[in-house]
């Protein structure tokens, strides 16, 4: 219930878009945030695509801190599971 009211719809209605693939590609997004110099979230393009409610400025700049919005994106909802709210990501020579 708790992860339902974070994302802003059902767990059954979770896989029946056509951008969900988002939700498979998390795992690939936070190695991503941690390995890269780019600061734009990798499922960026699939949550627009996707037309999120979520997406805002973190998306291009500090993903981590969708985390702590009242709705989370794929990217927030994995953050927020593992306990990771609150910190953060400082990239090298931003």
């Amino acid at each position: 219930k708790l992860i339902e009211e974070k994302v802003g719809k059902s767990l059954e209605d979770m896989g029946t878009g056509e951008c969900d693939m988002s939700f498979a590609l998390v795992p690939i997004a936070i190695f991503n945030t941690f390995k890269s110099s780019e600061t734009k979230c990798y499922l960026y393009e699939y949550c627009r695509a996707d037309k999120l409610p979520q997406m805002n400025k973190n998306c291009t700049s500090a993903p981590w801190l969708q985390s702590e919005e009242k709705m989370l994106c794929p990217f927030a909802l994995f953050w927020y599971q593992y306990s990771l709210n609150g910190k953060i990501i400082e990239k090298s020579g931003k």
